[in-house]
């Protein structure tokens, strides 16, 4: 079913968790009818809809869960209203063109999943920049060149699954070998 906006506008809501439903509709009808204050928000496993045409309705997000559903298009590059981001899980979607480089600006991101998806082209340097990221998966796109140099830089990282691309070459940065 749907999601009434009565139940979104509810002005205390911080955490919302929808997942493994059959919610349905346009993923930015959700986000536009959602209280501004979230914080947490999971809509893992049901079938929403449409692109992401913009993070600005979600400006005290920290967790960002909408892996397995059927959102496509590109990511928007407003992220710099995400600066509290924590998790971020897009995996098994429809998602498509180049990963943003923008991520690599969202310091606290600890937790990044973008596999299982249509992206293209190489993989950002700016994730280098991402101190406290200590999982990557970006598996199962259609990223090409090498893994960035930079990438050393992820002292924290625990798990990073760069496998079922294809495309990506060139050796693994020495540093990512500690």
């Amino acid at each position: 079913g749907s999601i009434t906006s009565q139940f979104l506008k509810m002005s205390s809501l911080q955490l919302l968790a929808l997942g493994s439903n059959q919610f349905h509709g346009h993923v930015m009808d959700l986000f536009s009818g959602i209280a501004s204050n979230i914080a947490v928000l999971s809509i893992s496993r049901n079938d929403f809809t449409g692109s992401i045409e913009s993070f600005s309705s979600l400006k005290h997000l920290e967790y960002f869960d909408a892996a397995g559903n059927h959102l496509s298009g590109v990511l928007p590059n407003d992220a710099d209203v995400l600066s509290h981001l924590q998790g971020l899980y897009l995996n098994y979607n429809k998602l498509e063109g180049k990963i943003p480089p923008f991520i690599g600006n969202l310091t606290y991101l600890s937790e990044l999943d973008l596999g299982l998806n249509y992206f293209s082209g190489s993989l950002p340097s700016t994730f280098g920049r991402l101190e406290n990221l200590e999982i990557l998966h970006v598996q199962g796109n259609f990223l090409t060149g090498s893994i960035p140099k930079e990438y050393s830089n992820l002292s924290n990282a625990v798990a990073m699954n760069f496998g079922m691309n294809r495309e990506l070459s060139g050796s693994v940065p020495v540093g990512m070998c500690r």
